[in-house]
């Protein structure tokens, strides 16, 4: 009974923090949410002077028995005016989450991120060293619906990782993942299908 009313405490308190600073976004229409629904556990913080945010309904941010991992937060970068970055229905992302989108970053609905997770859309240098200080390509991130993304794995630009695959902890993306695998390493390399004899998934 206890813990369920710290846990609605800290819900309570995190979401009229998140209100206040993102009070001109939402005014702006550039952050389209329902506050009511939002389960934020650790800090969000909003790059306020981009693109746009799209929150659906019942998305979680953080986790709040997270232990050493509470004392973070998670940061989200529309860089850009036409950036957007958009979070669908009944997704979890654990503390300590980095998405940075100059054009957009999309998550599925249903999905699970792990703690200390990062996705960009953009390189954030270009390979010719004689434009080394100018950005790279930028392309579009899409996670499908109902992916589990471990702890600590990057997804990189131009990725797209297909509905109900496990991306393992530690990964690094940098090419796309189909539906129904399971896929880890650096870089990430499908390691074998959801249901296949050798997984019991």
């Amino acid at each position: 009974m206890l813990r369920k009313i710290i846990e609605k405490a800290i819900l309570m308190r995190n979401k009229l923090f998140f209100y206040i600073k993102n009070y001109l976004l939402i005014r702006k229409g550039l952050l389209v949410c329902d506050l009511k629904s939002l389960y934020i556990f650790q800090s969000v913080y909003l790059y306020r002077h981009g693109g746009n945010y799209t929150f659906g309904n019942h998305v979680q941010f953080g986790y709040y028995i997270g232990g050493r991992y509470k004392k973070g937060y998670c940061e989200l970068q529309a860089r850009s005016d036409e950036a957007e970055i958009i979070i669908k229905d009944y997704s979890a992302i654990n503390n300590n989450f980095l998405a940075i989108a100059c054009k957009k970053i999309e998550i599925g609905e249903h999905c699970r991120i792990g703690a200390h997770c990062e996705i960009m859309d953009f390189d954030a240098h270009n390979v010719n060293p004689e434009l080394r200080s100018k950005m790279g390509k930028v392309k579009e991130v899409i996670i499908g619906n109902n992916v589990w993304i471990g702890n600590n794995v990057m997804i990189l630009s131009g990725v797209s990782i297909g509905n109900h695959s496990i991306i393992a902890a530690g990964a690094v993306v940098t090419e796309p993942i189909p539906d129904n695998v399971i896929a880890g390493g650096v870089p990430a390399k499908v390691i074998k299908k959801i249901g296949s004899d050798n997984c019991s998934v």
